[in-house]
């Protein structure tokens, strides 16, 4: 990991991010702690990381700046702070304080500012910038680089060209030309991150893109024509302020004292268990660095005489996310790996002195992308401690210290990255030590783990390295078309408005709608003013001709941000994104998709279907779908042994139509389209705990009518009914439901008495197996393509839920899609056949 002298913390960016990312927690007293801790555990982690650098935080000071008064418009359509994290700042503030840290806050200007003006007076030192503020990346140098820590992301002068087009120096130009819709930047209409770099890659700068004006064609060049004199006010509201008189030098700039009674007395008063333990219990490390080949001689003889050792890592901060440093304990000793150690011909002759013992470690998968990274090759026995948690209480997600926290008596609390390193191993073992002999006793634990997660974990592992193939030029123009559809529509919005504003401004949006067109307030938000959310512009859709434009908007420009630049930022040379595949996430089991998220990519609209032309196989090979056909369904009619359910899929008629007939007293060919409509929203409503008031809203009918639709469907399916009683009750009596593996999912709320969120825990124990038996079943047949495959060219890609993707050698398309749609058929003998529908072609939108 890189040395830096200086860490300066945007502490304002961190604080709405952690507001809105976090559960809304509040302490005994009731009050909100959600943002305190969530700004305190990522100052906490830059600690550890950055042991030795000074840490200087920054905030926003409370009412407007100089730019406030430049553009009264400027971020008009945030509204007031809300009360709950308002309360929050003071809190936190003093507890940066009593952390020992400076704290700086300057009237008139934003935490932007100050940030800068650091960065001028620090000179030659090595700065590093912690924020998720975009507008900082002005700031980058080869001595300043930027760390987002929310997903451990370094930008330095290299990685700003590739996340966004252009140099550090040419930011400012490029925010000016795009705008900001979130602060009301007005920059040109119509131009997007792709376009404005294009621009300033051929005219270098605004000056050049001024004299270059009429060389541009098009809709966006007689836009940027129109709008060229927003350019300056753009230019001065992005740029920033690095003459403030903060110190004459950086090491004027000095804290106070750590306070530890202060920081025990608030820790225990917000409820912060274990900071508060921290500080009370210190704990010793002990350890040893090794840094020769003495101490690495020293090391391995520990390790050949033991039968378990536990590893400990951080991550490196750069754009491959390797490891950068290690510690291994061994028995009651822990070594530190020294960075000047050929740690590949290390760990070369850990792996063959450790065959008969087991490596403990949390995530292995990531481990095992470090090894494959450095051609290292492990044959030894893995224990992954987050994977064993997991099968024993899929509560236990998140972090390594969030483990240690619910399993012993007391949690990680170093502060330096070696002492972290220390603990990060030797908590890994205590924890082992405490959930194996758990997953022992458990015949359900043992199998998921042995049989499922830790197989699976290896297809994963292949899945990722492969990664999936995009075609991004493709993607570069659709991105382009996007944006100025995007541009079009708000032209259009403005034409039937008579009134030009920002579509993505909730304040602006809001006084068109209903000051300015008088629509109905159909739903108002906790602060009590009209929503503009999606449900309220759906409800007004048929109202005002722009509604539904608004809405297209909205999604458009979603899916541009949310894919198209996405995909394009984290591809690699190859043109290969390499998403992350979670297992330990959801509670229910599924999997989950990260970096980029392939399983979240629309599939009703044209837009989504865009993107999924956009991925497409290597020369010579094919993408190959196959996906389950009404799995939940199926597993519905296996759980309640339904009989007319059970009828329906064994005579392979369609469950929707058959549905429709038997509830409504018809035959199958008098089943209306609406009849069916109607059906598929019970059967898999359903599946979801879906209330007469929720199935009124989806088919948008009064609550009697979609009652009775719901006593209907029972009459004809009665062992669905006596199902659902039965799982409600069990879930009452044991807070929690199994899957058809034995998987236990705890259903939060099962006790409560409170109705809203008892409903809601109903819901989801009604859900939970479904999801949960669902995503059973596609692992298993996920393991056995692996094992029964082998005599194809072929590689699995993406895991969406119910979906398999693969690419397939040309010639074996048809053979291979019989041989997986059989696998996946005859995986697991429910009451009723499963059914897989399977496609192939030349992009994933083709095979789907």
């Amino acid at each position: 990991m890189k040395k830096y002298d200086i860490v300066l913390v945007d502490g304002s960016s961190y604080l709405f991010r952690a507001y809105h990312a976090l559960p809304p927690l509040v302490n005994a007293k009731g009050i909100p702690t959600g943002a305190i801790y969530g700004v305190i555990n990522m100052i906490k982690r830059l600690q550890k990381d950055y042991v030795d650098a000074k840490i200087i935080v920054v905030f926003d000071p409370k009412g407007g700046t100089f730019r406030h008064e430049m553009y009264s418009e400027y971020k008009s359509d945030r509204g007031a702070m809300p009360d709950d994290l308002a309360i929050q700042i003071p809190i936190l503030h003093e507890i940066i304080v009593g952390l020992g840290l400076p704290l700086l806050i300057e009237p008139g200007y934003e935490a932007d500012d100050v940030i800068a003006s650091l960065v001028k007076i620090a000179g030659e030192r090595q700065v590093l910038i912690s924020t998720l503020d975009k507008d900082l990346a002005q700031l980058v140098t080869d001595k300043v680089h930027i760390i987002n820590t929310m997903h451990n992301k370094l930008l330095d002068p290299e990685g700003v060209v590739t996340k966004f087009g252009v140099r550090a120096d040419q930011i400012k130009d490029y925010l000016s030309l795009i705008g900001d819709r979130s602060d009301c930047i007005p920059g040109i209409p119509g131009v997007g991150p792709k376009t404005a770099a294009k621009w300033l890659g051929l005219y270098e700068n605004l000056d050049g893109v001024r004299e270059h004006q009429q060389d541009i064609g098009g809709k966006v060049g007689e836009t940027l024509r129109q709008e060229i004199h927003q350019l300056d006010l753009s230019s001065q509201l992005v740029a920033l302020v690095d003459s403030l008189a903060i110190a004459d030098s950086i090491d004027a700039i000095k804290g106070g004292e750590i306070n530890t009674e202060l920081l025990q007395t608030m820790y225990q008063d917000l409820g912060f268990k274990r900071w508060y333990t921290e500080l009370s219990k210190p704990k010793e490390l002990l350890y040893s660095s090794i840094q020769n080949n003495a101490g690495a001689k020293r090391l391995l003889k520990f390790i050949g005489a033991k039968e378990v050792f536990s590893v400990g890592y951080v991550m490196a901060s750069d754009a491959h996310g390797d490891i950068a440093k290690f510690a291994i304990s061994v028995g009651k000793q822990t070594f530190v790996l020294d960075d000047h150690l050929d740690l590949v011909s290390l760990w070369g002759e850990i792996i063959q002195q450790a065959k008969k013992a087991t490596l403990v470690v949390y995530d292995a998968k990531q481990l095992l992308h470090y090894f494959a990274n450095h051609q290292i090759t492990c044959d030894i026995e893995i224990f992954d401690i987050m994977l064993g948690a997991y099968v024993l209480d899929s509560q236990q997600t998140g972090s390594l210290e969030a483990l240690a926290s619910r399993n012993l008596d007391q949690g990680m609390q170093a502060k330096g990255e070696i002492e972290y390193l220390v603990e990060t191993a030797e908590s890994s073992r205590a924890i082992f030590d405490k959930i194996a002999p758990l997953i022992e006793e458990s015949e359900n634990a043992k199998t998921l783990y042995e049989t499922i997660e830790m197989p699976l974990m290896r297809v994963l592992f292949d899945m990722e390295r492969r990664g999936a193939k995009i075609d991004k030029n493709r993607l570069i123009e659709y991105s382009e078309s996007l944006s100025n559809e995007i541009s079009q529509i708000e032209q259009s919005v403005w034409q039937a408005t008579d009134q030009e504003f920002n579509l993505a401004s909730t304040k602006q949006l809001r006084k068109v709608l209903f000051e300015d067109l008088g629509l109905p307030v159909i739903e108002k938000t906790p602060g009590g003013e009209p929503s503009t959310g999606e449900a309220t512009l759906q409800a007004l859709v048929d109202q005002h001709e722009i509604i539904p434009k608004l809405l297209k908007h909205r999604s458009l420009s979603k899916l541009r941000s949310t894919y198209c630049e996405s995909l394009i930022d984290q591809a690699d040379q190859s043109d290969r994104v390499h998403g992350r595949f979670n297992q330990a996430v959801t509670i229910t089991g599924r999997l989950s998709s990260t970096g980029p998220n392939l399983q979240n990519i629309p599939i009703k609209n044209e837009a989504g279907r865009m993107i999924r032309k956009c991925f497409i196989p290597e020369d010579g090979y094919q993408i190959v779908s196959l996906d389950y056909s009404q799995v939940e369904l199926r597993i519905m009619a296996h759980y309640s042994q339904d009989k007319g359910l059970i009828e329906a899929f064994e005579q392979g008629l369609d469950i929707h139509t058959a549905t429709a007939a038997k509830v409504s007293g018809v035959s199958l060919e008098a089943v209306t389209e609406e009849m069916r409509r109607q059906a598929k929203a019970v059967n898999f409503g359903l599946i979801y705990g879906m209330s007469a008031f929720g199935l009124s809203k989806q088919l948008d009918i009064d609550r009697k009518e979609a009652q009775e639709i719901i006593d209907k469907y029972f009459e004809q399916y009665p062992g669905i009914r006596e199902y659902m009683e039965k799982t409600r009750q069990v879930a009452q009596d044991n807070g929690q439901v199994t899957t058809i593996l034995g998987r236990v999912i705890h259903v939060q709320g099962a006790k409560s008495h409170q109705s809203i969120e008892k409903q809601a825990a109903m819901r989801a124990a009604i859900n939970a197996p479904m999801q949960g038996s669902a995503s059973e079943i596609i692992k298993l047949a996920m393991l056995q393509v692996v094992s029964q495959c082998q005599a194809f060219d072929y590689h699995m890609i993406i895991q969406v839920h119910d979906e398999l993707v693969f690419e397939v050698k040309e010639d074996q398309v048809a053979d291979f899609e019989k041989k997986v749609g059989d696998i996946m058929e005859t995986i697991y003998p429910l009451a009723v056949n499963l059914k897989v529908n399977s496609a192939s072609g030349n992009n994933w939108e083709e095979a789907h």
